[in-house]
């Protein structure tokens, strides 16, 4: 198995899954040179589409608890080879990294490098991942985790998809003390309970002892000092106990800063899905209800801030819809997404002259659209009686690639070989080299009997893959249903 790094020897994994601290010694193993996490958090699949999204090269190692796992070479986005182990059986190949995908318990660790090695995938990997992603719907159907999808939901009734819960929906708490500046930011102090990294999902023990009273800055030197600098930053192993944190809240960019490398300061579902959907970054998690109470309610005190009212009652319509974008920017950043639509709606028929606002109200309709299209897929997903109409709703919705990769596994398990046809020419139309997309739109119209069509689809999948003997022998294959229909 190539890799850039020393494999651990087998005690140090042995540590490492079984989660047992380590010592300063291994830092330099641990040093991270891009991103490390768990599969928990963001599987091998969720994060090979974000590879593929943005075409980045790098070298994914894959360990799990049982001291297995394996690697997975991208080139350009592109999955070029893989390879597994799980007890004596050793896996190459496509089937290597669907091997991998069934596993939903153990850490990956991503290396931002290029190895010259020996291709074993042949196929783009839009098509591996949506392989995969059936293979997973299957196995969790099959386990009774997942419902399987009716053989069709044509016609039935759609009900009202809703928004995901907020993830600062909690018991409001005392408000703490704010600092009102100039600059429009406030400061508060948040009690924490831990600190840890999450970047591998094990324990570190760092050389240096943290005492209560130290902050959140000498957290992060700490990391420094062992080199894990850039790491994410999460609930856990305690490394502070009782410290407090203060936290600036910018009202005019809706960030929540504690330090210049820290952005966001979320519960563990919100920072998943940070890490998900934004990459790499520094995330700290407040941990316990008693932050995100306080958060909660530091936010409703804004909405309700006097000092903040006259804007959004203004008279000037440029001021007002200035002032409603910069709200449910706000809220947005806070995982506020219904409450930042509710804020929208204040400002309808107002229409922007200013084109920085209108920028600015086009990313906040993007956000609440991709939450909105996000809810209608992890319904479809969890086998709603209604899933094809609400995978349709979604890509309508959100006409991104994203979306339309994730709604394919949802028709594809519902055999809707017209939505999948019109979801492969939508991906087609975004990028008409999309090798996975075509082979896709070739099996729905062979599935459909459209031979004339799916001719056409062979004939552009031999120009794209002209070596490829397998694609050639499907021309003729296509070509000879062709010949018949005629």
């Amino acid at each position: 198995m190539a890799t850039k790094t020393p494999a651990p020897t087998q005690a140090l994994v042995a540590a490492l899954t079984r989660g047992q601290p380590l010592g300063a010694s291994f830092a330099p193993w641990i040093c991270p040179t891009g991103v490390m996490g768990s599969l928990a958090h963001m599987s091998l699949t969720e994060t090979l589409q974000s590879m593929d999204f943005s075409k980045k090269t790098a070298i994914v190692e894959v360990y799990f608890d049982d001291l297995t796992g394996g690697v997975v070479h991208v080139h350009d986005g592109q999955i070029v080879r893989a390879e597994a182990r799980a007890g004596a059986d050793e896996y190459v190949g496509e089937q290597a990294f669907l091997e991998l995908c069934r596993r939903a318990e153990g850490f990956f660790r991503i290396d931002y490098a290029r190895i010259a090695v020996e291709r074993n995938v042949q196929r783009p990997t839009t098509f591996v991942l949506l392989e995969a992603l059936r293979v997973i719907d299957e196995a969790r159907a099959a386990s009774g985790e997942l419902p399987p999808a009716p053989p069709s939901s044509e016609g039935a009734p759609v009900p009202d998809a809703g928004w995901p819960e907020s993830p600062w929906d909690v018991p409001a708490a005392p408000v703490p003390d704010v600092l009102r500046e100039p600059t429009g930011e406030f400061d508060i102090e948040v009690e924490t309970a831990a600190v840890s990294i999450v970047a591998p999902h094990y324990p570190v023990e760092l050389p240096v002892e943290l005492q209560p009273a130290d902050d959140q800055s000498a957290v992060l030197a700490s990391l420094e000092e062992v080199g894990i600098g850039g790491a994410f930053i999460s609930t856990g192993t305690t490394l502070s106990r009782g410290a407090r944190v203060k936290l600036r809240i910018n009202a005019n960019t809706g960030k929540i800063v504690v330090d210049a490398r820290v952005q966001h300061v979320l519960d563990a579902t919100a920072a998943a899905q940070l890490r998900r959907h934004a990459g790499v970054g520094v995330v700290f998690e407040a941990p316990g209800q008693s932050s995100l109470r306080s958060l909660r309610a530091l936010v409703e005190q804004l909405a309700q801030d006097p000092a903040r009212q006259p804007k959004t009652r203004s008279d000037n319509k440029r001021e007002r819809l200035a002032a409603c974008v910069g709200e449910a920017e706000f809220l947005i950043a806070v995982g506020d997404i219904a409450g930042a639509q509710r804020v929208l709606e204040g400002a309808d028929g107002i229409a922007p002259d200013d084109d920085a606002v209108r920028r600015r109200l086009m990313k906040v309709n993007e956000a609440i659209d991709a939450a909105h299209a996000n809810a209608l897929l992890e319904r479809a997903l969890r086998g709603d009686p209604a899933a094809v109409e609400l995978a349709r709703r979604a890509t309508q919705l959100r006409p991104a690639r994203d979306v339309f990769l994730r709604s394919m596994g949802v028709f594809a398990r519902a055999r809707a070989h017209d939505d999948i046809a019109d979801v492969a020419e939508q991906l087609l139309e975004l990028d008409p080299a999309d090798e996975g997309a075509l082979r896709m739109l070739l099996d729905a119209h062979m599935s459909l009997k459209r031979w004339s069509a799916a001719l056409r689809n062979a004939e552009q999948l031999v120009r794209l893959a002209p070596n490829d003997a397998a694609v050639r022998d499907l021309l003729a294959e296509v070509k000879r249903h062709a010949q018949r229909g005629r």
